[in-house]
């Protein structure tokens, strides 16, 4: 047997079908020893219920919380007979299994295009920045192995990925091995693993992995000339080449290597930083630019081809041509061309973004035919600046189209970022690029809940942004993940909360990549175990002779519980009567002692009737648990019992001296050895056999010898249950002449 709950209840039912069970506490033996070195573990003090001495329920709990382990209970019992019985069970308690780890990831392929971890990583280290690492591959394998000292009978790993369960991997039982095949997202992946044991109890998260999809190839944009083309004058190539962020901004970037470039089938070179003049086309990364110059002039009705191809560092690939042809007596009629907008159009920038040093509004404008003539930079409207920037630390990179302007703040909201060209053939160009701002997002705010619940699952609701993803966390481990709606409210419904303590938090992620704060944490309690009541007085079955004697039961909450609320108890007595003068000690440890007596100033109760009574006692803790015990049956018994037949009767005379006695006493609570009889003739007493039977009340005596004739006296007594007694003295003669 696995358990996880380390202040478990030892509990036993018992049963005796003949003679009942001995029901005092001292002779019921109860131990609890650790297997591994046989130490006693110490437990609290017994609680017995039971109506009925055939059969009772006794409990008890660790003295302070089971660490993990094998422990051995056993229980000793005897009925009323003193026949004995003993019972060991063991089990073992499961703690918090330690959290996987996940090994440094490796971009190795099987078969099947998927990703194994490994810790060989020399063909990946360009592919890895300081916080996370890239693959094109829409799953990755993760292995690994766990103690299974701390996982007897196995269990699971869970993989989260952006905080939800996507994948479950089994661990090996024999060798604590595991592997899963994990889905990845396009973009970031914040990848965590979390080991479930045999009992579901889960570990902490593991520190998380980020992993980023990236499957999208590059863009070429804005390719000049242009295909299709009929130009007076091309005086360079131009373009805007980046990586794809059309599914996720989270990109592996353009590996330059990859960058190739054809004139009518001849390679261009790329330009040499070593060389102090530009002999090659040029690529700035950040920008995303391309600008290749055209050393000899293209000769009158010529026509060309273009072709650029790249990748990024993943390999995603991606080719573009375009074909012009030359007229050198046409006019330049073709505007300049903007491109390269940053923020582009549909844009979200987040606090981060706007904290990276390398942000900026910024595009691209130029004119391959007779060159630009004015650039101007607008944000909503209004012109920030039309002078001619270089880009910085581009010295090689001269480019009067490159535009970058660095606001010294930016409000939250809609924005308009506009560039205007002018060629010096008055063709000119505007295009706009609307952005949006989200600086930062709200952390989460939970509507109030009890802190004490009978339940463990719960309906969790709160505010936060709009359409912002809640991450909710459950004593620091994942418990899914649900979306804002667009009155800024978010519900989890049946959020599963552990057994004991809960610290429920979350945090929020915006549209805009925003990440708030954790939440201000809910601490919850989950009772879901109704209080004890055991121990009651008077035992099931006593009697008692006299009406005022005390009532009553131990309660206490399990350990970890809420706690007993005293303004809960109810006492009622032979199911009709409510009893509002019982007596307990609020300073005492539980478990509390309820106890009644009736008093001749009492205004309820000043004495206990004659005849059969029970009670009944209903309590509830803190977090809504409610038990009801019903005691046993007791009684009051102040009236001796009768002696309804004996034989002879007082004053008979009998001719013959082989005679029996018979006593019957017809009262149903008749002790157990209920009559006495004491014979006498003139003063001595006289030998005598004996025959009691219990179910008719019933006892004959004879004497071992005939009788002479003579006077003769018997004393009879009989007693009940509760002690009560009576005595009857019955004279009568033996005269063998006398007539039957």
């Amino acid at each position: 047997m696995f358990t996880g709950n380390a202040n478990l209840p030892i509990q036993a039912n018992l049963s005796d079908a003949e003679s009942g069970l001995d029901l005092n506490l001292e002779n019921i033996q109860v131990s609890l020893v650790r297997t591994v070195d046989a130490k006693l573990i110490q437990i609290r003090p017994l609680s017995l219920d039971s109506s009925d001495i055939k059969a009772a329920t006794i409990m008890t709990f660790p003295v302070e919380p089971l660490p993990t382990g094998q422990y051995t209970v056993s229980i000793s019992i005897k009925d009323l007979n003193e026949n004995a019985k003993r019972l060991d069970r063991s089990f073992q308690v499961l703690g918090v299994p330690p959290a996987p780890t996940i090994p440094q990831l490796n971009r190795l392929q099987d078969d099947v295009g998927n990703e194994t971890v490994s810790t060989n990583s020399e063909e990946i280290e360009s592919l890895r920045s300081d916080s996370a690492e890239f693959t094109n591959t829409a799953k990755t394998t993760i292995e690994g192995q766990l103690d299974i000292t701390y996982l007897p009978g196995g269990g699971s790993v869970e993989f989260f990925v952006n905080g939800n369960v996507v994948a479950t991997a089994p661990i090996d039982a024999v060798t604590g091995n595991y592997i899963g095949k994990v889905p990845l997202v396009e973009g970031k992946n914040e990848i965590m693993l979390v080991a479930v044991n045999a009992i579901r109890k889960k570990s902490q998260p593991s520190v998380p992995t980020h992993l980023i999809l990236d499957t999208q190839s590059p863009i070429v944009e804005a390719l000049e000339p242009a295909n299709g083309s009929i130009l007076r004058h091309v005086s360079e190539i131009r373009a805007i080449l980046k990586d794809s962020t059309v599914v996720s901004t989270a990109i592996s970037e353009v590996d330059f290597a990859s960058i190739q470039v054809f004139l009518d089938n001849q390679p261009l070179v790329a330009n040499d930083p070593q060389t102090p003049d530009i002999d090659g086309w040029q690529y700035d990364s950040l920008s995303g630019q391309f600008i290749a110059a055209i050393a000899e002039p293209f000769a009158d009705q010529s026509a060309h081809t273009i072709k650029i191809q790249l990748a990024d560092r993943l390999g995603n690939f991606v080719v573009r041509e375009t074909n012009f042809k030359i007229e050198t007596d046409l006019e330049d009629a073709t505007s300049p061309v903007i491109s390269g907008l940053s923020p582009t159009a549909g844009a979200t920038l987040n606090g981060e973004d706007l904290a990276e040093p390398s942000f900026a509004l910024r595009g691209a404008a130029y004119d391959i035919e007779s060159g630009l003539a004015e650039v101007q930079i607008r944000l909503d409207g209004k012109t920030i600046d039309s002078k001619v920037f270089a880009y910085r630390n581009q010295q090689k990179f001269e480019d009067p189209g490159k535009i970058e302007f660095r606001p010294e703040s930016i409000t939250d909201g809609h924005h308009l970022l506009t560039i205007y060209a002018r060629d010096k053939s008055d063709n000119e160009k505007l295009v706009h690029s609307k952005f949006f701002v989200d600086a930062a997002t709200l952390k989460p705010v939970f509507d109030p809940i009890p802190k004490q619940l009978n339940k463990r699952r719960i309906k969790l609701e709160g505010t936060a942004e709009p359409f912002a993803e809640i991450q909710i966390l459950v004593n620091e481990k994942p418990a899914g993940t649900v979306t804002v709606d667009e009155n800024g409210r978010f519900t989890q419904p049946g959020l599963a909360l552990d057994e004991g303590s809960n610290v429920i938090t979350a945090i929020a992620s915006d549209k805009g990549n925003n990440v708030s704060g954790l939440a201000d944490p809910l601490e919850v309690l989950a009772d879901i175990r109704a209080p004890l009541v055991g121990n009651p007085e008077p035992k099931p079955g006593l009697n008692f002779k006299q009406p005022i004697f005390t009532i009553g039961a131990d309660l206490g909450d399990n350990p970890g519980g809420s706690g007993v609320d005293i303004t809960s108890i109810q006492l009622v007595l032979d199911g009709n009567k409510n009893l509002y003068e019982f007596e307990y000690d609020e300073k005492a440890q539980t478990p509390v002692r309820i106890s009644y007596t009736p008093s001749a100033d009492s205004a309820e109760l000043t004495e206990f009737s004659e005849g059969k009574h029970t009670f009944r006692l209903v309590v509830s803790d803190l977090a809504g648990n409610t038990t009801t015990f019903n005691s046993g049956q007791f009684f009051v018994n102040v009236t001796p019992p009768t002696i309804d037949q004996n034989l002879p009767k007082e004053g008979d005379i009998l001719s013959n001296g082989d005679i029996e006695i018979t006593v019957v006493s017809e009262e149903e609570d008749l002790a157990e050895q209920a009559f006495s009889l004491r014979f006498n003739a003139g003063g001595e007493t006289v030998a005598t056999d004996e025959e009691y039977d219990p179910l008719k009340g019933r006892l004959r005596v004879k004497p071992q010898a005939s009788l002479a004739d003579g006077e003769y006296s018997y004393l009879v007594s009989v007693v009940d249950l509760a002690g009560n007694k009576s005595e009857k003295t019955v004279k009568f003669k033996v005269d063998s002449e006398a007539q039957d």
